[in-house]
């Protein structure tokens, strides 16, 4: 029973009624911050041919 209420109590963050308010704004900055390190990095090809002989 015990361990029914530590799950009961833990799933007011994923959904239903009392779901986290701030989910959205969450999901939101994850996409600001991969978008972010995406466009800071410099990406190039690696060519793999030169060093096969």
């Amino acid at each position: 029973m015990a361990n029914h209420q530590w799950v009961k109590t833990r799933l007011t963050f994923s959904g239903g009624v009392t779901s986290c308010i701030g989910w959205r704004f969450a999901d939101v900055e994850i996409q600001v911050f991969l978008v972010e390190l995406v466009y800071n990095f410099e990406f190039s090809r690696w060519d793999t041919r030169k060093n096969i002989r």
